[in-house]
C-alpha cells in the first residue's frame, strides 16, 4: 500500500490527478483491509482520495471552460 500511496504523491507532482486517484483508492482498499478503517494510515490516504477527487473535478472543469 505504501508504494501505491508513494505513486499517488508522484502522480500529483506531474499533474495527474487521474492516475493519483487510481493509486490512492487501491492503497486506501489495502489499508482498510490490513490496518483497519481507523488507523492513521487509513484515515491519511482516505483524505488524500478525497483531495484527488477534488482535482480531478477541478481539472475537467478547468479543461471545460479553456475549450469554450
Amino acid at each position: 500500500a505504501g508504494a501505491l500511496h508513494n505513486a499517488a504523491i508522484f502522480y500529483m507532482k506531474l499533474k495527474r490527478p487521474e492516475k493519483a486517484l487510481e493509486y490512492e483508492t487501491k492503497a486506501l482498499t489495502i489499508y482498510e483491509a490490513k490496518l483497519g478503517p481507523k488507523h492513521e494510515d487509513t484515515i491519511i490516504s482516505r483524505q488524500n482520495v478525497e483531495a484527488y477527487r477534488r482535482a480531478v473535478k477541478d481539472a475537467k472543469f478547468a479543461t471545460y471552460l479553456a475549450s469554450n
